[in-house]
């Protein structure tokens, strides 16, 4: 998959943010400096980067396949702590040992039941109180059922029909279904630990895409363990109700206006649609419905700039 311009992904760079917001909390509770970060850095590595901004602390790690992927990571190298392996990841993750915590992410731009057993293996050789990340596209046109029963029979819930891949949420709540199955194959009752989901999104960002993001806690503590993320306004720790993120494109001269009124106690989009004056969507409704969205994550939005060297 090619990715759009970065004016175009604020959908997924709030994702990137939802995440960070998450480590930062669990650094109240635990030393990052003891933890490190595993992810797909793509050829300009702005997950890393953030990540590295946010928590200085933590180790970072990307793992990259493609060749020339992992020469324009290494041009585009920004620390000395940053330790680029060109490697498969699923031959990466069969000999990880755990040597202290963990954040992964694991960040896929296409759909395959591979990935579900590369979670499946993250999950199982990880040590407790590490984080892990995944987004899977989530685009339903053109599946078919019997192929897709075939393919992921392992992970497919016993109430699963044709009908769910024929609509966008159904196909979004199916796959969120599909990787909790997973988790608890990966986690079976007779372990100690269980994967704890504290977030689950799903956006556009070229394609459809559903991140799940959890962590993996004993048993025993994992109330106590969600008692650290209880403060944090977008803890989502539900299996059945997936956030949805759905920003506008708003100029930088819009942003700096509307953001002299946020927040805002209801946060219905309704009165900052007031203060724009104009809508940004064809209809009234989208037009509110984007202004909501806006004004839940206007913290998180990015700004894009356009440098010339």
């Amino acid at each position: 998959m090619k990715h759009p311009p970065y004016h175009l992904r604020v959908n997924k760079a709030i994702d990137r943010f939802l995440l960070v917001e998450l480590v930062n909390i669990l650094g109240k509770q635990v030393k990052l400096s003891d933890y490190t970060y595993y992810g797909f850095g793509g050829p300009f590595l702005e997950d890393c980067k953030l990540i590295h901004d946010q928590c200085p602390e933590i180790k970072i790690v990307s793992i990259e396949k493609n060749t020339e992927t992992f020469k324009r990571q290494q041009f585009h190298r920004f620390s000395k702590k940053l330790e680029l392996r060109q490697e498969d990841f699923t031959s990466f993750i069969s000999d990880f040992s755990s040597t202290g915590g963990e954040v992964f992410w694991l960040d896929y731009t296409n759909l395959r039941y591979a990935h579900f057993d590369v979670f499946m293996s993250v999950l199982e050789r990880i040590s407790e109180n590490s984080i892990v990340k995944i987004t899977i596209p989530a685009e339903y046109n053109g599946l078919d059922w019997e192929r897709f029963q075939r393919d992921y029979n392992q992970v497919l819930p016993a109430s699963c029909n044709e009908t769910s891949i024929s609509r966008p949420l159904p196909f979004i709540k199916l796959l969120l279904e599909m990787l909790q199955i997973a988790s608890q194959q990966a986690l079976p009752a007779a372990r100690e630990e269980i994967f704890q989901i504290l977030d689950s999104s799903h956006y556009n960002d070229q394609s459809k895409m559903l991140s799940v993001t959890g962590i993996v806690c004993n048993k025993s503590q994992s109330s106590q363990v969600l008692d650290w993320f209880k403060n944090d306004c977008f803890l989502n720790p539900s299996w059945d109700s997936p956030r949805r993120i759905d920003v506008p494109i708003l100029s930088i001269k819009e942003r700096m206006l509307l953001e002299r009124y946020l927040p805002t106690n209801a946060k219905t989009g309704r009165y900052i649609s007031q203060v724009l004056g104009y809508r940004i969507d064809d209809t009234n409704e989208a037009n509110i419905e984007k202004l909501k969205q806006y004004e839940g994550f206007y913290q998180y939005y990015p700004y894009f700039a356009r440098v010339s060297i």
